[in-house]
């Protein structure tokens, strides 16, 4: 009776010793329910040709205990392989996967390669690797790549590696891509280069950063972030100016620091522009005192507000002068402040104008001070009101004289009565008579009483009636005693009182004849009695 009528029960029964004399033509008609019954004891008696004999269809059959009870020292031919489930070629042991040689190898379809888990690629020798096809290299898994040793990735053959895509490529270790060699390297595609994490592009080499020349810049931002200080710095110049702001920007601060004096100076305006705060501030005082003006005016207005007033200050007269109106509105004014006067000496009206009234209020007195007249007239009435009373008391007779009419007009009544007494008798006639009613009412006992009668006769009736009376009565007698009868008649009632009495016995009889009915009903009992 042929074997194949037999049901897999009955196969099933069989003693290994009648399985082990089965003839090859017997075990050929064999189906794969049969084969699938047969023990581990009868597949492990079966001599090579027995093996050999069992069909493609038959072999898929077999079940993954069954597999690994075959004699060690046999192997399925390369057709059986072929007809193997990826489950099947998995339960291989170490011994039966070492004999697949490249016939066997070969005929594995793409499918079953990739299907191969973690344990059985990784079990591959280096010599399996490289007989592996491009079609069989494209369908390995990430986990497959990933689990790859430095051995394995030394036997593979270039036309292997680009045969890789990128998100393959991507999966393998970043450990692993120094030891590329030059024929593997130089085999790589623009596109795998694209496809790399920002931790294998920072793993790259110096000797295989140079061997990518302007491939280099095929990187993104978001790989370039990967890159250590020495790599960016081992970049050749053209590999360095020709990457984009964006590109730069993407360098982490530790890829940005340390950069050499060559590289710092070959940095475009554009590429400064793109740069982070955090890169800027990587940037060291050396490095600072050693840009372009060209490139000091590529500087954005939140980097330079981002610098530390040590790299600030480290800025030139000629560097600080190549800053825009808008760089220059941007900066704090703890770094306006930090600027020296020949610094502000070379600023044109246009870039001090550009300064808000909270940065004018961060300039040292010694700033001011060294504005010459032209440039001192450029601060515009609202940057007149950021300054501070320090800043005012600072200022010098000749800074108050430099005042124009437009600039007197917007002090403040704090600002006016910070001023010192000294620098009050430097304003002309036409400045005192720029001062507006709300800025008098700032002004002092003190500071009246140091009014000359000149310098009093130019204030209109209107300054004169903003004062209160006792401003009125701080003024000097001689100031008192040279008002004209039109001036006396300038003093409202209100103000009368506060007149005192020596104000009044100063006071000639012509003025006191030329008092109104209301000065006069103004006047207390003790000043009538006085007179």
């Amino acid at each position: 009776m042929p074997i194949s009528y037999l049901s897999a029960a009955q196969i099933a029964a069989l003693s290994a010793s009648t399985i082990t004399n089965l003839s090859t033509t017997k075990l050929e008609t064999l189906a794969s329910t049969q084969v699938a019954a047969l023990s581990n004891t009868a597949l492990g008696s079966l001599s090579a040709s027995q093996v050999s004999a069992l069909s493609n269809t038959a072999v898929k059959g077999l079940t993954a205990t069954q597999i690994p009870a075959f004699a060690p020292n046999l192997i399925f031919d390369a057709e059986q392989l072929a007809a193997f489930s990826g489950g099947q070629l998995n339960a291989l042991t170490s011994t039966q996967l070492a004999k697949l040689d490249t016939e066997r190898l070969e005929k594995l379809s793409a499918a079953q390669i990739g299907a191969l888990d973690t344990t059985h690629f990784t079990g591959l020798d280096g010599t399996q690797i490289t007989a592996l096809n491009t079609t069989q290299v494209k369908s390995l898994t990430a986990a497959q790549i990933g689990a790859m040793s430095l051995e394995d990735l030394g036997e593979m053959w270039p036309d292997q590696l680009q045969a890789l895509s990128p998100t393959q490529l991507s999966a393998l270790p970043a450990t692993l891509i120094p030891a590329l060699d030059d024929l593997q390297f130089a085999a790589l595609t623009t596109s795998q280069f694209k496809g790399l994490t920002a931790t294998q592009v920072g793993s790259l080499s110096l000797d295989q950063l140079s061997d990518l020349d302007t491939d280099f810049n095929v990187f993104s931002a978001a790989q370039l972030a990967g890159l250590t200080g020495a790599q960016t710095d081992s970049l050749s110049n053209t590999q360095f100016s020709a990457l984009t702001a964006t590109q730069l920007a993407g360098l982490s601060s530790s890829g940005f620091t340390g950069l050499s004096a060559t590289k710092v100076a070959a940095l475009t305006a554009t590429q400064i522009g793109g740069l982070t705060a955090a890169q800027v501030r990587t940037l060291s005082v050396t490095d600072f005192t050693k840009l372009t003006p060209t490139q000091v005016a590529g500087f954005t207005a939140g980097q330079l507000s981002a610098l530390s007033t040590e790299n600030f200050n480290a800025l030139s007269a000629t560097q600080i002068a190549a800053l825009s109106s808008t760089q220059l509105a941007g900066l704090a004014a703890t770094q306006i402040a930090g600027l020296t006067a020949t610094d502000f000496a070379e600023l044109s009206a246009t870039q001090f104008q550009s300064l808000s009234s909270s940065q004018i209020g961060g300039l040292s007195a010694e700033n001011l001070s060294g504005l010459d007249a032209t440039a001192f007239q450029t601060i515009s009435a609202t940057q007149i009101t950021g300054l501070t009373a320090t800043q005012l008391a600072g200022l010098s007779t000749t800074d108050m004289a430099e005042f124009s009419t437009t600039q007197v007009r917007a002090l403040s009544s704090g600002q006016l009565g910070a001023i010192s007494i000294t620098d009050l008798s430097a304003l002309s006639g036409t400045q005192v008579g720029a001062l507006t009613t709300s800025a008098l009412r700032g002004l002092s006992p003190y500071q009246m009483r140091s009014f000359s009668q000149v310098e009093f006769s130019q204030f209109s009736v209107t300054q004169v009636q903003s004062l209160s009376s006792t401003q009125i009565g701080s003024l000097g007698t001689t100031v008192i005693a040279g008002l004209t009868t039109t001036q006396v008649s300038y003093l409202l009632p209100a103000q009368i009182p506060g007149l005192t009495l020596n104000q009044l016995q100063a006071l000639s009889s012509t003025n006191l004849a030329s008092m109104t009915p209301l000065q006069v009903g103004a006047l207390t009992p003790t000043q009538v009695a006085s007179l």
